[in-house]
């Protein structure tokens, strides 16, 4: 008969990494009946387990409306993603910091802030804060680069360049216009550009949406999606933020928030008067551990739930987990 058989002893008696429970008895060494059979998780020394991590940064804030009052703001980028598998030691404390959102403006002669980075462990498992989507207007404010990039504000004169996203964690932000009816870009979120201002032979598809974010099965949540460009007082409606990205202002509207902890992208203000653009979304930290390793000791604000061998750890605050 074996009976706790799933039981990592080793662990229990923190033996170095080095010795496994099969090699020296470890029944023996706690007088455990003879007939219970110890089973050191397959006889593995190893003093470590593998965990995989996505980490998502905060989102950019939403630019403000140009000083005529005529073009609403471009939509902040999504916070930066970053995925992959850690090799943890037990018994060590891993440190886990969760991005804020970029707030939004409502100056025309700036953008909207950055988001915050998020990491795990330590900067080497960093995501970067999406970029701020610049305000509409003749001052051309530079748009933020990060994660993914904010918009480019609308401008009579020539708008600038979009902000730049960072290969693999996001994408670049939308071009705004130069021409009536003078849209700002969308957002860039984490598996597509913004889209551009107007709708045109050149941008087909502008309407200033938001880029696209991506669906996490284990929460089942949709992140780092784009904020969407604020409306324009000449006709073209606010551009749509995805997957916890922010939808732009209408006319006479403030901006709209991303959403929280899915490091979304705050939306462009509205046009008609100096409206304020959204503020993007704080990020998060999610870690998927296999429920045989898992030491249940965590810091900060954690939601906690099982899918079939894994227990997934999503934090929404800074915190630790201790291998």
């Amino acid at each position: 008969m074996a009976l706790m058989g799933n039981i990592d002893y080793a662990r229990m008696l923190h033996l170095p990494c080095f010795l496994s429970c099969k090699q020296f008895g470890i029944g023996k060494l706690i007088n455990l009946p003879w007939f219970i059979n110890i089973d050191c998780i397959s006889g593995n020394p190893s003093n470590t387990y593998s965990v995989d991590y996505i980490v998502i940064a905060g989102g950019g804030g939403g630019g403000g409306t140009s000083p005529d009052f005529v073009a609403g703001g471009a939509g902040g980028g999504a916070g930066g993603v970053l995925t992959g598998t850690a090799n943890l030691d037990y018994g060590t404390t891993y440190y886990v910091v969760v991005g804020a959102g970029g707030a939004g403006t409502n100056d025309y002669n700036s953008a909207g802030t950055n988001g915050e980075s998020s990491y795990f462990i330590d900067v080497s498992y960093l995501a970067t804060g999406g970029g701020g989507g610049a305000s509409a207007g003749d001052s051309v404010p530079v748009p933020g680069s990060g994660g993914s990039g904010g918009g480019s504000g609308a401008s009579g004169a020539n708008p600038l360049p979009p902000g730049l996203g960072i290969a693999g964690q996001g994408n670049n932000g939308g071009q705004g216009a130069n021409f009536s009816p003078f849209q700002s870009g969308g957002g860039g979120g984490y598996l597509q550009a913004g889209e551009c201002g107007n709708d045109t032979i050149n941008c087909p598809s502008g309407s200033g949406n938001g880029g696209l974010g991506f669906f996490e099965s284990y929460t089942a949540q949709y992140y780092a999606g784009g904020g969407g460009a604020g409306a324009t007082i000449l006709g073209q409606n606010a551009g749509s933020g995805f997957n916890g990205g922010g939808n732009g202002g209408e006319d006479g509207m403030n901006g709209f928030n991303g959403s929280t902890n899915t490091g979304g992208g705050g939306g462009g203000s509205g046009s008609s008067d100096a409206y304020f653009g959204g503020n993007g979304g704080s990020g998060t930290v999610i870690l998927i551990v296999p429920t045989a390793k898992y030491s249940g000791t965590t810091t900060g604000t954690v939601i906690v739930t099982t899918s079939g061998s894994n227990t997934i750890l999503q934090w929404t605050s800074s915190g630790t987990y201790i291998a």
